[in-house]
């Protein structure tokens, strides 16, 4: 079984993935045979790869075609002659597997790091440290008051929410936010990596899809600039 090759997509200006042929495009396209008029009806994508409904128009017949994007090069480079009558609407690719990828690893990496940094100023604030030894230690003291019915109960309570404030203070001065503390929900089907064990885009990443294509189009924007710059240095030198 061949393997498909997986097309790198086009890159519009705003960093965005876009197909290769536009919506509503089409060509008068001259051959051997004559004179054959391309339009693109419907841009599909479908397995990582670009299709496309096109609807083909000559003297003898007037039909709709799907064709692969491989498929479309090959005629338009193959022609002998071709006029774009309409250059027709630039039509944004769906989120892609590799855009989950790229997408799904910072975040668990920035997720990773982040609360690498906030463990690391709260163990290093003995304050902080004291208050939470001190909660620890009261914490099932008061879980038996409130079981027994306890006189001891209020007075527990009332410090437990001391050490809650003071904690939220501290956190405060170190720049810790309260969600920076909490387990992150992970994923139960593909495990916050995007990509099912089947290999389909997970539906976590689907809902997701417009914040991801956005993140990845200004990454390769800044790679464009990163290149653009380096050019312009080795111009110069």
């Amino acid at each position: 079984m061949a393997v498909k090759r997986n097309e790198k997509p086009r890159v519009g200006r705003d960093g965005y993935y876009y197909f290769d042929y536009n919506f509503g495009a089409k060509w008068a396209v001259k051959t051997d045979t004559g004179i054959a008029y391309y339009e693109i009806i419907e841009c599909i994508y479908r397995d990582e790869q670009q299709t496309y409904t096109v609807r083909v128009c000559t003297e003898t017949f007037d039909t709709y075609r799907e064709m692969s994007l491989a498929r479309l090069r090959y005629i338009f480079t193959t022609a002998q002659e071709i006029a774009e009558l309409n250059e027709g609407t630039p039509e944004e690719l769906p989120v892609t597997k590799g855009e989950v990828e790229l997408y799904y690893k910072r975040i668990v990496d920035m997720r990773k790091k982040r609360r690498r940094e906030v463990n690391g100023k709260l163990k290093d604030d003995k304050d902080y440290q004291k208050l939470l030894d001190e909660e620890q230690k009261l914490s099932p003291k008061w879980a038996q008051a409130i079981a027994n019915e306890s006189a001891d109960e209020s007075a527990l309570e009332e410090r437990i929410n001391e050490i809650s404030k003071k904690k939220l203070e501290i956190m405060d001065k170190l720049g810790v936010r309260p969600a920076d503390l909490k387990v992150p929900e992970t994923c139960e089907i593909c495990a916050d990596k995007g990509i099912t064990g089947k290999g389909q885009i997970c539906a976590c990443a689907l809902k997701r899809s417009a914040a991801i294509k956005a993140y990845c189009a200004a990454e390769r924007l800044v790679e464009k600039r990163k290149e653009e710059l380096l050019n312009g240095k080795g111009e110069n030198e």
